[in-house]
């Protein structure tokens, strides 16, 4: 196990708290060993704040993003000492930082591809004298890719067998990576929504950041109608490499498709539809490219049954769905994980392959280097 320390930020769609991770690697066994984690809580008024101006319609106010650049970095920064203060750990010993970023629009096509994430990184470097890298997601833009998802070189390093494995990540966007089988090559993508609509929904009908254990869902049955129309989204039918945010699959989205089923009097029967389009959609994507396989959940998803039980009945016997907790690592942190790994391969100054992934015109360096 090398001594190298990293720590590893990560904010993702659902916007639910900072996954923040201590981590090392075992490069010759391919393990992650996590010494401290932490969960930072993101106020109520800047998740409100963010979550407004990346849903937005209209152009945001330049001064509101650049104020977002800063809260967000003061917020990492302080997660990160608060994730050293529960560790028996210092910041002089850690290497470097990863931080993902706060994404708030990610629109990663033709004529004028962009993304952008906020959370600034000479804020995280000089509050907590950490070297950090940040910025991963522009250089592979810059080559052509579609900028997400990032992790399917992780789970490639980290999952790798000889029997035929997904990993299956949902968060606010659900993504998958179809780990190599042969001389096949990795791919991974979105697949469109995960817990993002039905935390939206829920959120304006119980006024609840999430639907806890898929209860709300449970309560409701599915509208078969609405769903088939949800599902025929361009998006779906899109082939791979592909990525999404909830810049696209948001309450508007489904607002103009509920205005087909003047019909649909409940919340719940919505809840319960959006569930099994998360469900259906992952299956879809999934069984385009395997026929059997061990599915291996991490992400927030994991931890609605109600949704796993769908996803299971869609894919069929041919499929396990197991977490990442029975393979080496708790399935909140693998994102967090990740972005630690990434901040290791930067500062070694390695290149990561995500040609497949993404569709980059090559490996690529990713991430800037901001010191402390």
């Amino acid at each position: 196990m090398t001594n190298e320390l990293y720590i590893g930020l990560m904010s993702g769609t659902s916007m639910d708290g900072v996954d923040c991770v201590l981590a090392s690697f075992d490069e010759k066994s391919h393990k992650v060993h996590l010494h401290a984690t932490h969960l930072e809580e993101i106020p109520d008024a800047l998740k409100k704040e963010a979550l407004a101006l990346s849903q937005s319609q209209t152009n945001p106010h330049f001064t509101k993003v650049c104020e977002l650049e800063v809260k967000f970095g003061q917020l990492f920064a302080k997660s990160v000492k608060n994730l050293l203060a529960k560790s028996s750990y210092t910041a002089s010993q850690i290497k470097a930082i990863g931080s993902h970023g706060q994404t708030l629009w990610h629109h990663p096509h033709p004529p004028y591809p962009f993304t952008l994430q906020v959370g600034d990184p000479n804020i995280i470097a000089k509050e907590t004298g950490i070297i950090t890298v940040a910025d991963f997601r522009r250089a592979d833009i810059a080559l052509g890719g579609v900028g997400a998802p990032f992790v399917p070189p992780f789970h490639e390093w980290l999952f790798n067998s000889n029997e035929p494995r997904v990993i299956l990540n949902i968060g606010g966007i659900a993504n998958i990576t179809l780990l190599p089988r042969d001389n096949e090559p990795l791919l991974g993508f979105d697949t469109g929504p995960g817990n993002g609509l039905m935390d939206a929904w829920v959120m304006q009908h119980l006024q609840t950041p999430f639907d806890k254990d898929g209860a709300f869902a449970q309560s409701g049955k599915c509208h078969e109608g609405l769903l088939n129309k949800l599902l025929s989204d361009p998006f779906f039918a899109l082939k791979a490499p592909k990525s999404t945010g909830k810049d696209y699959f948001n309450l508007l989205w489904l607002q103009k498709k509920l205005a087909d089923f003047p019909a649909i009097s409940t919340a719940e029967e919505v809840q319960a539809t959006l569930l099994q389009l998360t469900a259906k959609s992952i299956a879809n994507h999934i069984q385009q490219y395997r026929n059997k396989a061990l599915v291996l959940v991490c992400g927030g998803g994991c931890h609605n049954p109600v949704l796993l039980k769908a996803l299971s009945q869609h894919l069929g016997n041919n499929f396990t769905i197991k977490t990442t907790q029975d393979y080496g690592i708790a399935p909140d942190w693998v994102e967090a994980a990740c972005f630690a790994w990434y901040a290791m391969k930067r500062i070694k100054g390695e290149a990561v392959d995500l040609t497949k992934v993404t569709g980059s015109r090559e490996p690529v360096v990713l991430g800037g280097v901001y010191a402390s």
